[in-house]
């Protein structure tokens, strides 16, 4: 099975192909770094996989002026993906403390529906082109 390809060419030499699977864990990755590149919010965004009952959750810490994503552990890789996406929506359109906004919002709707829609054309970053709409959104 084909899961990425990587081209390499020498000077004078025919192109080789090397594919490779990426991993879960990988994948994981990359998408985390992926998200932090591209959907940056005003604050820092920790990730963490722990063991709990719901999908996901998002808490902001004032102290230390950082969001806390915790994506439960032990799901499959696209529910996970998708916790996450759902999760760092929440925190780029967040408020603030003293402001009480709809939990799912029409903005945490719109941010949600960009995340995603990169997303699914982004591959892993598997591909070298520019995606529709990467880098364009501001929060």
């Amino acid at each position: 099975m084909v899961d990425e390809e990587f081209t390499f060419a020498r000077r004078g030499a025919t192109q080789k192909v090397l594919s490779v699977r990426l991993s879960a864990a990988t994948k994981w990755r990359r998408t985390i770094a992926w998200l932090r590149r591209n959907f940056d919010p005003h604050y820092e965004i920790r990730v963490r996989s722990v063991v709990m009952k719901d999908y996901g959750d998002t808490d902001f810490c004032m102290k230390t002026l950082r969001f806390f994503v915790r994506i439960k552990k032990g799901q499959p890789l696209g529910v996970k993906l998708d916790s996450l996406q759902h999760e760092w929506a929440h925190a780029l359109t967040w408020e603030g403390a003293d402001t009480y906004i709809e939990e799912h919002s029409p903005e945490w709707g719109v941010a949600y529906a960009k995340i995603y829609r990169t997303f699914l054309q982004w591959d892993y970053g598997r591909s070298n082109g520019p995606l529709l709409g990467q880098r364009e959104f501001s929060f």
